[in-house]
């Protein structure tokens, strides 16, 4: 293995040891403090939590996609140790985030006096809707004034690690004295209030390690007119995508809100809290091997970046199709055991969610390779399709069928772009290859977690187990084992498999001898 693979490699690893600690506490604390307000003040407190977070997630487009366009921009000049050049980019993106905040704070003020029209029913009687919405507005404001660019820094640099641990520390603290005002005072806006607080903590930090690990990178200088225009490029087709990818989340519950209410908005969200947690998990292994993509992909041959494209993606959707199983046969207990059978779902929605998560999952890595490249200018039209198809199905869809036309119209959207639009233009813009290549090895991991899901499922039925924390887990371990063997009787003659088991190997013993290796090293 190549010196430029093994610091690929050894970043990865440091980031997903980190990313799955940060992962983890955020997906246990939600459940805890969703279960408090529930049981203590009530589920539309939620409701609103949800429906004013999806409305500041529209009002961040303004940030238009420069985060990612910089770190996109300084891959190469960090690879070449051109220290100027970064410092310039950072104070570009310094001017820009400026400008985003302004410019965000304009517009939430803007829409507040129309708030009401976004809520169907009614507001519990202690809050103020204004008041509530005007802090969870200065939370989205506040990180663009208070050094959110220097966040860009460790992601160049492969060190996410860094991040996470500010992160993890940032988040600890919120959750802790959340919970600590809840059940002290049973107050809304004592929970709500800590939340910005924390946000400029974080950002406080952030500054302060990223100049005690990258000093030498202060925001200074000016970028050449060709970069700035090349930048510019990239926002072009980022902001599309990043329209979509609001459209796919915060739109859902907006309109959740608009035509069914506060109380479906904190059922779907529970949902999607749950699913969200999985989703968190598994965004480690994406999350921490971004930056090497990036560094492949500037370095290593196109058929070389195709064959680990390959690998990464099967080895991605398996964990993904067992998570899959997992997901629909544990739904029902889980929201039973935690908040109450009450607050199921139908056997429906609940297919309909975990196909949801399946197609959301199935273009991560595409997104990776297809980010990596800065293709976004070439998939404007995919994303507004996208758009187009997603909205006008949620208004159609959601007056004739309800929550179920909702769920229907993202996971059609989504697919359209997921699972086609983007690898069409990956495949064609950089891998050089036939669609084919990617769509039917999907599709038979698609159908092989089908199959599985319904089996599980049939038999989990007929066994007729009581519904209790001991049982759950002890299903929930079967299923995951289970699954993982019936796929692999699936799997195990690909083409494909034996490099990827070799991969998973390698992975494993370098996480296991990792500091024995260093040892040896330095001896």
């Amino acid at each position: 293995m190549s010196k430029n693979n093994q610091n690929r490699t050894q970043n990865s690893l440091r980031n997903s040891k980190w990313h799955i600690i940060y992962k983890l506490i955020m997906f246990l604390f939600p459940f805890i403090i969703r279960n408090i307000i529930i049981k203590q003040l009530g589920i539309e407190y939620l409701g609103l939590s949800g429906l004013f977070t999806s409305v500041l997630s529209v009002l961040s487009l303004a940030e238009l996609g420069f985060g990612t366009a910089i770190v996109y921009s300084l891959y190469k000049p960090v690879a070449e140790d051109n220290k100027e050049l970064v410092c310039a980019i950072l104070n570009y993106y310094k001017k820009i985030y400026r400008t985003v905040g302004i410019t965000i704070l304009v517009l939430g003020l803007s829409i507040s006096p129309f708030l009401s029209h976004f809520i169907k029913g009614e507001v519990p009687s202690d809050i103020n809707i204004y008041i509530l919405y005007y802090i969870y507005l200065f939370n989205t404001v506040v990180s663009y004034f208070l050094f959110a660019y220097r966040g860009c820094i460790f992601h160049a640099f492969q060190r996410n690690d860094i991040g996470t641990k500010i992160t993890i520390l940032t988040k600890l603290f919120l959750y802790l004295v959340q919970l600590l005002l809840l059940i002290i005072f049973k107050n809304y806006y004592c929970y709500v209030i800590v939340i910005p607080l924390t946000t400029v903590l974080n950002n406080l930090i952030t500054y302060f390690f990223s100049r005690r690990y990258f000093g030498e990178y202060t925001p200074k200088g000016m970028i050449s007119p060709e970069l700035k225009k090349s930048i510019k490029e990239q926002v072009k087709g980022i902001l599309v995508e990043r329209i979509t990818s609001v459209m796919e989340s915060s739109l859902d519950i907006i309109i959740i809100s608009w035509l069914i209410g506060l109380r479906d908005v904190a059922m779907y969200n529970n949902y999607l809290t749950v699913m969200n947690g999985l989703i968190g998990i598994l965004a480690v292994i994406p999350e921490s091997v971004r930056n090497s993509i990036g560094n492949s992909i500037a370095t290593e041959s196109i058929e070389k970046n195709h064959k680990d494209f390959t690998k990464f993606n099967f080895i991605y959707m398996y964990i993904c199709s067992i998570c899959s199983v997992c997901l629909f046969c544990l739904y029902p207990d889980f929201i039973s055991l935690w908040i109450g059978k009450e607050y199921l779902f139908s056997a429906i929605i609940t297919i309909l969610i975990c196909i949801h998560f399946y197609t959301l999952k199935a273009g991560d890595f595409t997104a990776g390779y297809f980010g990596a490249n800065g293709l976004w200018q070439y998939a404007k039209s995919a994303y507004i399709a996208e758009i187009i198809i997603n909205l006008t199905l949620n208004i159609i869809l959601g007056k004739l069928l309800g929550l179920t036309g909702i769920i229907i119209s993202t996971i059609l959207s989504l697919g359209l772009t997921n699972i086609f639009l983007i690898p069409r233009i990956l495949f064609k813009k950089y891998f050089q290859k036939k669609l084919r290549n990617y769509l039917f090895p999907l599709a038979y991991y698609f159908l092989a977690t089908v199959l599985i899901t319904g089996l599980s499922y049939f038999v989990l039925n007929k066994l007729a187990l009581p519904v209790n924390w001991l049982t759950f887990f002890v299903k929930g371990l079967i299923l995951f084992i289970s699954s993982a063997i019936l796929l692999l009787l699936f799997f195990f003659k690909l083409p494909y498999f034996k490099d990827s088991k070799d991969f998973v190997i390698l992975i494993v013993e370098k996480i296991f001898h990792l500091k024995t290796k260093k040892g040896n090293e330095s001896k």
